[in-house]
């Protein structure tokens, strides 16, 4: 059984934006918090189970606040799956 690609940051932003379809660039999104980028708690989950499938990574949905950069949460997901 092969071991899923672990990602990196640039590559789960790059994601969100692509399963979101954010209209922003990767480099303005970054900083952004989620409320700024208008996700909503169905596109959270979508991208949640998204993460999951692709690179077997878990997000904590309990830490995850409007006022939540997309830095952050990049940093926590990947913090919390070492």
């Amino acid at each position: 059984m092969h071991q899923p690609v672990k990602p990196n940051k640039q590559t789960l932003i790059a994601l969100v934006i692509e399963t979101c379809q954010l209209q922003f660039s990767v480099e303005e999104a970054i900083d952004r918090t989620l409320a700024e980028l208008e996700l909503d708690s169905l596109e959270l989950m979508q991208l949640s189970i998204e993460i999951e499938d692709r690179f077997d990574l878990q997000i904590n949905m309990e830490n995850i606040h409007a006022d939540t950069t997309l830095s952050a949460l990049m940093d926590g997901i990947l913090a919390s799956n070492d």
